[in-house]
């Protein structure tokens, strides 16, 4: 039970983030024009949360496939390395949500 709780609210965090930055220009353009904004706001919504959709179905992917084989590549060859490489695909991974 707690181990779904504690998926939920990762999912969900996740899901925040992405709306965070539309909520936010929402509050810097309240004195715009009334009737534009709704429908601005629900594109900018849709286009975050489709970037979102797009960037996990890539990672599921990549992080199902191709990452495990770059990463036991690596450690064959050059085990000192190895945590470079971990560190490395994490800050890249961090980079594309961006």
């Amino acid at each position: 039970m707690a181990i779904g709780w504690l998926i939920f609210e990762d999912l969900f965090t996740v899901v925040a983030l992405v709306l965070l930055p539309v909520i936010a220009s929402a509050a810097d353009t309240q004195h715009a024009r009334l009737r534009h904004r709704s429908s601005r706001r629900g594109v900018t919504i849709g286009a975050a949360l489709g970037k979102a959709v797009l960037l996990t179905a890539l990672m599921l992917v990549v992080g199902s496939r191709v990452l495990p084989w770059v990463l036991t590549r690596v450690e064959e060859r050059l085990t000192r390395l190895f945590t470079l490489a971990v560190l490395a695909t994490a800050i890249g991974i961090a980079f594309a949500e961006c």
